[in-house]
C-alpha cells in the first residue's frame, strides 16, 4: 500500500477535521525518512540517523510510511553499523585508548592548574625548594627535576629523567642547605645552588633496542646499583653507599672544569 492509499485509509477512519493533521504526519515521517538516510551518509559518526529511521517507521501515529521506508530502513542499517563499529574498537584498542584518554586529562588538568608535583622537600635553611613535576605524557613518568627560591617566582630547571623507565624516589639535601641531590632509580643528580652546577652519577643499565635501528622500540636494562645511603661529609660534595658495597663514593663539585 503506497503514501496515498494511506491517506485514502485514513480519510474513512477519521473526520474531516483530522486530515490535514495526518497530512502533516506524513509529511513529518518524509522528511524524517530523509534525515535518516542523509545524517547515516553524510554524518555517520552520528547515532542521528538510527534515530530518525526508527521515527520514520513507526507505525503509530497514522498513516504508515511505505513510498520511502527504505530510506529509513537504510539509516537504521547505517547507524547500527557505526554502534558495533565503535564497540569493536573500543574492545580492541582499549590498551591504546586508556593511555590516550589519561593523557588528555593530564594535559587539561596541566593547562588549567600546572604539571602536577609529585615530590617536594625544602633546604633546611628554608631558602630553596626541591621539587619533582611529572608532565603528561601518553607513556609516563615523565618527570623534571626542579629547584625555587622561597619567593616561588625564581627557579631552575636541574633536569629530566628518562620517559616510562626513570622515576624520582628520593630528595635529600645537605644540612647547609647549599647542595640537593635527587635520587631516582638511573641516577643521582646533584646541584650546587650557588652556581647551579650540576653533577650526575649514573646508577642503571644499558638500554637495548629490539633491532638494530634508532627507530625501533626499546627495553631498559632494569635496575642497577641500589643507594643505601647519602652523606654530607664535606662542604663541596657528598658521598653515597651502595647495597652489598659499605665504601663510601665520594663526588666533589670542584672537580667540575670550569670554562
Amino acid at each position: 500500500m503506497d503514501d496515498q492509499a494511506a491517506i485514502e485509509q485514513c480519510e474513512t477512519m477519521n473526520t474531516p477535521d483530522n486530515q490535514s493533521n495526518e497530512q502533516a504526519v506524513l509529511g513529518q515521517k518524509y522528511a524524517f525518512a530523509t534525515a535518516s538516510l542523509l545524517l547515516g551518509i553524510a554524518s555517520f559518526i552520528s547515532l542521528l540517523g538510527l534515530e530518525k529511521g526508527i521515527l520514520a517507521l513507526k507505525s503509530q501515529p497514522l498513516p504508515s510510511l511505505a513510498r520511502r521506508r527504505a530510506w529509513g530502513k537504510t539509516g537504521i542499517a547505517l547507524g547500527a553499523l557505526h554502534i558495533v563499529l565503535v564497540v569493536a574498537i573500543v574492545l580492541l584498542s582499549w590498551r591504546i585508548l586508556v593511555p590516550l584518554m589519561s593523557y588528555a586529562a593530564d594535559l587539561g588538568n596541566a593547562m588549567l592548574r600546572g604539571p602536577k608535583t609529585v615530590m617536594s622537600v625544602p633546604s633546611p635553611d628554608g631558602a630553596f625548594v626541591a621539587y619533582v613535576e611529572d608532565l603528561p605524557s601518553i607513556d609516563p613518568p615523565n618527570q623534571a627535576l626542579l629547584v625555587e627560591h622561597k619567593d616561588q617566582r625564581h627557579f631552575m630547571l636541574i633536569g629530566h629523567l628518562a620517559g616510562d623507565v626513570d622515576s624520582i624516589e628520593q630528595i635529600v639535601w645537605s644540612p647547609d642547605g647549599g647542595i640537593v641531590v635527587f635520587h631516582s632509580r638511573d641516577y643521582l643528580t646533584a646541584t650546587r645552588v650557588t652556581d647551579w652546577q650540576t653533577v650526575r652519577v649514573f646508577l642503571g643499565k644499558e638500554w637495548t633496542r629490539t633491532q638494530s635501528r634508532r627507530r625501533s622500540t626499546f627495553t631498559s636494562g632494569g635496575r642497577g646499583q641500589t643507594v643505601v645511603a647519602i652523606e654530607f661529609g664535606e662542604p663541596d660534595g657528598f658521598a653515597y653507599r651502595l647495597k652489598h658495597d659499605a665504601r663510601p663514593r665520594r663526588v666533589h663539585f670542584s672537580d667540575l672544569i670550569m670554562r
